[in-house]
């Protein structure tokens, strides 16, 4: 069953209460089958019973919502200014699994959220979260008012997520050996090569690896952990030595590390991804700093002027596609060629309303990975930035793989041998743009459909996946 947007169904059918009801249901209309058909002897009877009391544990076992310890608070730490779409989407998480977490004194279990941030939000990143959780007012208080909880005595688990953890860790300074023994930090990692390439973050990080249990690992992609799970601990960590010859991270307490992924997304605010009408227009969007190392605009540029301009062999029987660019970000923007002035649009420095928006009404978002780290050890925020939005995204095999969460049928594919520009032309060509299609093929509507049936499953993943690494 997928999740709403807005989390209504977070709030009603998914509780514990709801699972409790359908195992105990399940197990009644096991055993009444089985005594309305057979008749059963004393060694039969028992070994019925002790069949169903496994399966019943097997089935709290299995089920992350049975296993929830009692939360007293969750604190969404920043501290670099940044990552705010990153926040929003743990907010979403954190706030699904105190839904279904054992109620505590607090009325509303959303109020145990607070913010710890450098600032106090970016333009419009409240209508975000309003779009979230509807009139729900998270307090928000500066990264040094943050204190940890004191004393063992309760048995309720005090979660910090830090969401630049690179940044986070370091700012907080907090002692592991101090904390209370019922916390668990959660590090949500965006460049796994700092932990083994800066040496104050080897420092930082030396603490935290001595308290195995107080600490979790969250990345925001499979490809990203896999990096640090198979390069930056054993490959890095693993053989760091001191002068004197003494690892300084123990190979069995790297084992003891726990780490995940999630998908950082969340329901796009404004309801501004329902396809939007505007004839055989195709818009492609590319977000992110304008700044020239991150992607080849003179390529983009002449490949945009090759597909406006197509050789001509039906005499002027067929029109020229009418395809639009819009450059989404910040910093300088590149220079636009005159041919090209009413085909190329710059947006720099939109709210996140605007920003999504922009998102949402194009016909489809090219990543234009300017570097291979993308793929290896870094991820890319235009592919969660596409699925918030609800527009499909051009996809390699490639990527594919590195973001494993993006399904097929909800982005443009692009074919072997061909780069981003020629995937597009190729796509304009056979009509894959169009509202409605060509030839039978899936159109944007159906594509745009998906993608929003893709953020729904990604929604109620990531309360699985982020819930298990807690227990």
């Amino acid at each position: 069953m997928a999740v709403r947007p807005r989390c209504a169904l977070v709030r009603s059918l998914l509780t514990r209460k709801f699972w409790h009801l359908l195992i105990a249901i399940s197990i009644f209309t096991f055993g009444f089958h089985i005594y309305s058909n057979y008749e059963l002897d004393d060694t039969q009877e028992s070994e019925v019973i002790a069949t169903s009391i496994k399966g019943l544990e097997a089935a709290v076992k299995q089920d992350w919502r049975l296993r929830l310890p009692k939360i007293s608070r969750v604190v969404i730490a920043e501290s670099g200014g940044a990552h705010q779409e990153v926040m929003a989407a743990l907010i979403l998480t954190f706030g699904g699994i105190l839904l279904q977490s054992p109620p505590t004194s607090a009325a509303d279990p959303l109020t145990k959220i607070s913010l710890y941030v450098k600032t106090r939000g970016h333009s419009g990143f409240g209508q975000v979260l309003n779009g979230i959780y509807p009139n729900v007012t998270f307090p928000s208080y500066r990264l040094r008012e943050y204190k940890p909880l004191r004393g063992d005595t309760t048995d309720e688990l005090e979660i910090l997520v830090m969401t630049t953890c690179e940044q986070d860790v370091y700012n907080l300074r907090l002692k592991p050996d101090r904390l209370p023994t019922r916390f668990v930090a959660v590090c949500v990692i965006h460049h796994p090569d700092y932990l083994h390439a800066r040496r104050n973050l080897r420092a930082m990080f030396q603490g935290w690896v001595r308290h195995p249990e107080k600490i979790r690992f969250l990345m925001l992609s499979p490809h990203t952990e896999h990096y640090l799970t198979k390069r930056t601990f054993p490959n890095h960590w693993g053989k760091l030595i001191y002068a004197n010859g003494k690892k300084v991270f123990s190979k069995e307490a790297l084992h003891k590390l726990r780490t995940g992924w999630f998908a950082p997304v969340f329901p796009a605010p404004l309801h501004i991804d329902e396809p939007k009408k505007d004839g055989n227009k195709t818009i492609i969007s590319i977000q992110g700093s304008f700044e020239s190392k991150r992607r080849n605009y003179t390529h983009i540029f002449a490949s945009l002027y090759s597909i406006l301009h197509p050789v001509d062999i039906n005499n002027g029987a067929t029109p020229p596609p009418n395809v639009h660019i819009r450059l989404i970000g910040s910093g300088k923007p590149p220079k636009i060629p005159s041919t090209l002035k009413n085909h190329v649009t710059i947006l720099r420095d939109l709210s996140y309303p605007q920003y999504y928006k922009a998102l949402g009404t194009s016909s489809l978002l090219l990543p234009a990975f300017g570097s291979e780290y993308y793929y290896i050890n870094k991820a890319s925020s235009s592919i969660p930035a596409s699925i918030i939005a609800g527009v499909p995204v051009l996809a390699s095999h490639k990527l594919l793989k590195a973001y494993g969460y993006l399904s097929p049928d909800a982005a443009i594919i692009q074919e072997e041998g061909e780069d981003d520009m020629e995937a597009v032309a190729r796509v304009i060509e056979e009509g894959g743009l169009l509202p409605d299609g060509r030839w039978g093929k899936a159109g944007l509507r159906d594509l745009k459909r998906n993608v929003q049936r893709m953020r729904e499953r990604l929604i109620e993943e990531n309360l699985e996946r982020v819930a298990k690494l807690l227990l």
